[in-house]
Order: C-alpha cells, then structure tokens, then sequence
C-alpha cells in the first residue's frame, strides 16, 4: 500500500515537473515579460539578464579595451551587441587584430563574409559615439564604413526592428516602423554616419553647445531624419524644444555661433544681479555690429518699454529712441560713436510712458575696420533736410559692409555681414524692422543687432544695382539723389546730395572716398536716407 502511494507521489511531482517544462518551452518568454516589468521583479530581472549578456559577450570578446565599451552600453543596446556578435567571422576578426579588411584575391565565399564583418562594424559603431571611435582608430582605412552594393541590403525587416530598438520614443518608433525600404536605409546610413544622433534621441538632450562643429553636423542629422516624414520632423521639435536644429542645419555656423553667444550672454546675466544703475553690456554682441550693444537688467516693471538716449559729440546733438524691453537681449543700443567713451541715458517708462528708472552706462568703442571708405560733408543746411541718417550699402571684394552715417559724417552703424553672406545686391528694412540682407542668390533676415533671425530664399530675379538711385522725401519735400561710383582722380568716390525741391537749392552734399579705384574692390551699391532705429523719425 505504501509503495503504491510512493509511485503515486512520484508519477504526480514528474507530471508537475513536465507541466512546468512544457510551459516554460512554450510560454517562457511571456512568463520573462512579467517578471521583467513587475515593480520588484523588474530590477532583479534586469540585473540577471546584463549579467548573462556581459558573461557571453566576455567568452567571445578578448579585447579586454572593447569589451568595457560594450559593457557599458545600456541593456537595450547591450543586447543588440550580442545579436551583432552572433556572427563568428566578426568575433574572429575581431580577436585576430587585422587593421584592414580585404587586401588579396578572395573568392566569392570570402567576399560574402568580409561584407558581412564590414556591415557588423557598422552596426557596432551605431550603439555608441564611444564604440564607433574606437573602432575608427582600430582601423583607420575606415574600409568598414563602404559596403558593397551586391551584398550591402541585410533583410529590411531586420533593418526597421534594429532601428526602431534604437529609439526610445515610442511615437518615433512606430512613425520609423511604418517607413519604406527606401527610407529605412537613409536613416540607417545617418545612424552609420553620425552616432551623436543615437546617443542625443536616447537621452532627450543636447549635451554639448560649445563644439559648433559637432552641433552642426548633429543639426543636419536631425534635419534630415525629419525630412523623411513630417511627422517625424514634428516629434524631433517637441524632444528637443529649445534647439531649433532646422534653422542650424539650413544657416549653420552662422546660427550655431549665434545661439552659442545667446545663451552665454544669458547665463552670465543669471549669474550676477544687474540694475539699470549697473546693468549687463555687450557690445557687438554677435559679431556683427561694432557700434551696436546689448543692455540687460533687472526691472519691476511688466513689459516695459525703455527710452535710450546716445549724448551727443563732435558736432550732433543727443540721439534718442524708445525701444521694448525683450526677454532674452533686454535693451539694443544703435549708433556709438567709434574710438569714444559714449555715455548711454538709460529711462525706463510705465504703461504711461513715464520715466520711473534711470540710470547711466558708459560704453567704450574701438576702431572701425580699415576696409570702411572715408566721408567728408561739404554742405549741411539744419532745419531742411529730411531728418534720419544715411545708410550705404557698401561692399568690399568679398563681402558685404553696408554702414550708416550722421550729417556730420561720424558712421553711427556698420553691418558686417562677412564672406559666408558674400557681397550684397540690397539691403532693406523690412515693416517690423529688421533688416533683409540679400546677396546673388539668398535673402536673409537680421535685426538690427546683427543676430541671423532666418533665410528666406530668393524667388525674384536678381537685379543689377543700379550707379545712381534717387529718393524723394516726403516730409520737407527734398529729393536726395545717390551715385555709387564717381571715377574722378585723384580718388573715386560716392555722392549723397540732397535738393529742396521748393527752395532749389542744396541741402546736404556728402563725399565717400574709395582706397581703391576699381568699382570691384569697394562700392556702394544702395544709399538712402532712413531712422537709424526703426521707427524713430529723428
């Protein structure tokens, strides 16, 4: 009876035993799942599972340098490690130390397993900026990264799954997995090309701004992930909020070397505890505008505006205009004067424009380049000419220098726009102010700080700049009248003259002496009168 009951037991715990067998064959990864996502299974699970990847990886990896760095990938990548190692001819070529791939006459067998070394480097390289380095100094040839087209394509399905393991947001992920064969491999290749863009989508940020190189080429990455789907390109704006990698893509360093100097500007300002009385200045701010400065500091006051007063010298009179005070810049400062000491009246008004803070800033100048012309005004009659300045847009042989000078002749503004913008066919303001700075081929948008605000592209012809150009001003009923390029010795020269219409007789009568004598070297190309600050009519 006892036996009986013994084989009994028996026949029961094996059935049990078998059950368990069956359903961990059967359902063992369901049954993994669970525990991996349970609140404290989870970590233990996870903990586990590195353990055996690092263990298997370890056994096939005898660089002991390599191993570390794919050790400290995350799990997910980790794994994706071992399935890349699955192949042996990698693992074997890993650990035999050749620095090329190829290099003899081979076989059609052996050139199938040296593409398939080739693509596995690839797809080690893509896991980490860390691991592509390594395996670029490794091998420096870079044979790895030039795949033969015969055998370039591995199964498209297996392309999308890896690609999409790669990226964490789930919205991304399901957009990636919907791509075509076609486009599957564009972004795969910009994963090859540039892992900075891995590593950026896994951590949701930008971790380094001060390399501008290296943020440009992670700004055409993305830019070019987002052309893939309008979608795509929505959902890279919301994980990176605060970088507009289109305008850095599109304007490169020109942008990147503005947002670089922005933000700066704006962490030195969090730093420090700036008042009206001692306030934050920056002068030529991006570059661009030596007699330009930015003022920033702490006010109670909601949206302020604030009235600026530049005092006046060699023969003007105080300048001033009214400016809102903006949340990252604070306050622009036009028209210095060169090689001084200008002193800056600072106001600021209340919703009923008047003053309630006040405070002086003394803003020193340098000198302006020598590529600039030299002005003489041989008439000036105050009270007649139209009120403003006068702007000359002025191009040197390889790029553009438009200035604007007083009715003394002092240049109060110049706009450097540097060989990346080139020469100008024009320079305009636009209604909110900006300037539209075009060359032979592009528009751009600046403030008037300098700041690139964006590019519009040219859809109208290009039209030659014409030699003469006249303006009629309406407020006194005075015409002026601009020559660019008067060739006369013993120097060529730009005129601005201004007649009254009413009175016949001139005005103002301005001389711009060129260096050099061909119109090549140094012309200006467009001269009107205008406010130096938008909107101010003085």
């Amino acid at each position: 009876m006892r036996a009986k009951k013994e084989r009994t037991l028996v026949m029961a715990l094996g059935g049990i035993l078998l059950a368990s067998g069956l359903l961990i064959y059967f359902k063992g990864d369901k049954i993994y799942e669970s525990l991996r996502g349970g609140k404290y299974t989870g970590t233990i699970t996870k903990t586990f599972a590195r353990r055996e990847l690092e263990n298997r990886i370890d056994r096939k990896i005898e660089s002991k340098s390599l191993g570390r760095l794919i050790e400290s990938l995350s799990l997910e990548k980790l794994d994706l490690a071992d399935e890349i190692l699955q192949d042996k001819d990698l693992v074997n070529f890993l650990n035999e130390g050749h620095l090329e791939i190829g290099g003899k006459k081979i076989n059609y067998e052996e050139a199938v397993a040296q593409e398939k070394i080739k693509k596995g480097l690839q797809d080690l390289g893509v896991l980490s900026p860390e691991l592509k380095g390594y395996l670029d100094k490794k091998y420096p040839t870079k044979t790895y990264v030039s795949i033969g087209k015969k055998i370039q394509i591995p199964e498209a399905i297996k392309t999308r799954d890896r690609l999409s393991r790669l990226i964490p947001e789930e919205n991304l992920k399901n957009l990636i997995l919907g791509l075509n064969d076609g486009k599957i491999e564009t972004l795969n290749n910009i994963f090859i090309k540039n892992p900075e863009v891995v590593k950026a989508l896994e951590t949701k940020k930008i971790e380094d701004y001060t390399n501008i190189e290296k943020l440009y080429e992670l700004s055409k990455s993305l830019y070019e992930i987002g052309q893939l789907d309008p979608r795509i390109a929505l959902i890279l704006n919301n994980i990176f909020p605060n970088f507009d990698f289109r305008k850095a893509a599109l304007y490169g360093n020109l942008y990147l070397s503005d947002n670089t100097l922005e933000k700066n500007y704006m962490e030195e300002f969090q730093r420090g505890d700036y008042t009206i009385k001692h306030p934050l200045v920056k002068l030529n701010p991006y570059g661009r505008t030596p007699l330009t400065a930015l003022v920033k500091f702490k006010t109670k006051e909601k949206n302020p505006k604030v009235k600026v007063t530049i005092l006046g010298e060699r023969g003007m009179e105080n300048y001033s205009y009214i400016s809102e005070y903006r949340d990252i810049e604070g306050v622009p400062i036009v028209g210095l004067y060169n090689r001084s000491k200008n002193r800056v009246i600072l106001e600021v008004l209340n919703s009923k424009n008047i003053p309630v803070e006040r405070g002086e800033v003394s803003i020193d100048t340098g000198y302006l380049s020598d590529l600039l012309p030299s002005i003489y005004v041989e008439k000036r009659v105050l009270g007649f000419t139209q009120p403003g300045m006068n702007l000359a847009v002025y191009n040197v042989k390889n790029e553009g220098m438009p200035f604007i000078f007083d009715s003394q002749g002092n240049i109060r503004y110049v706009l450097n726009t540097g060989n990346p913008i080139r020469t100008l066919t024009s320079l305009e303001r636009s209604e909110n102010g900006n300037w539209v700075v075009s060359n032979d081929e592009d528009n751009f948008i600046m403030d008037i700080t300098g700041k690139i605000l964006g590019r519009m592209g040219r859809t109208e012809p290009v039209e030659k700049p014409k030699n003469k150009e006249i303006q009629y001003l309406v407020r006194n009923n005075n015409v002026l009248t601009v020559v660019g390029f008067i060739d006369t010795p013993p120097h060529p020269y730009c005129l601005f003259s201004e007649l009254g219409l009413d009175s016949k007789k001139p005005l103002f009568r301005a001389k711009i002496f060129y260096d050099y004598y061909k119109k090549e070297d140094n012309n200006i190309v467009k001269g009107e009168r205008l406010p130096l600050y938008p909107g101010n009519n003085k």
